[in-house]
């Protein structure tokens, strides 16, 4: 008698320590999916890639956007956009050939307009930011 007793005793431990086991997975899995998930990860070096424009402090971090249709960038034949990033209301392009030195344009997404051109290298011969 006292060994089916040992044995209850010993399925009751068990039974609590697997629903306590999976309690705690569920809590795992409900904070990860609910919650924000935060990186310790280090950034990954973008080598030569131009840096980020930070949005103005002013700006709300969920602005909605109007739509504005298209943007003419008026570049030449054989340009391509090589990279896209935004950060707030500010859309940052890096556009390489063309018989061009490797550009960046700051386009404002709110109004569609070209906020700047940065030229790396020579500008010699090319438009002024103002023209373009």
């Amino acid at each position: 008698m006292n060994a089916v007793r040992g044995l209850k005793l010993l399925s009751a431990v068990m039974a609590i320590l697997i629903v306590g086991g999976l309690g705690l997975l569920g809590y795992g899995v409900y904070s990860k999916l609910g919650g924000s998930v935060k990186s310790d990860a280090p950034a990954a070096d973008n080598g030569d890639a131009p840096p980020v424009l930070a949005a103005p402090s002013s700006v709300p971090a969920e602005t909605t956007l109007s739509s504005f249709g298209g943007i003419a960038l008026n570049q030449p034949a054989g340009s391509r956009i090589a990279e896209a990033t935004t950060a707030g209301t500010l859309m940052t392009l890096r556009i390489e050939g063309g018989g061009r030195t490797d550009r960046v344009v700051v386009i404002d997404l709110n109004t569609g307009r070209v906020a700047g051109w940065i030229h790396v290298g020579s500008v010699d011969g090319e438009a002024s930011t103002a023209a373009q």
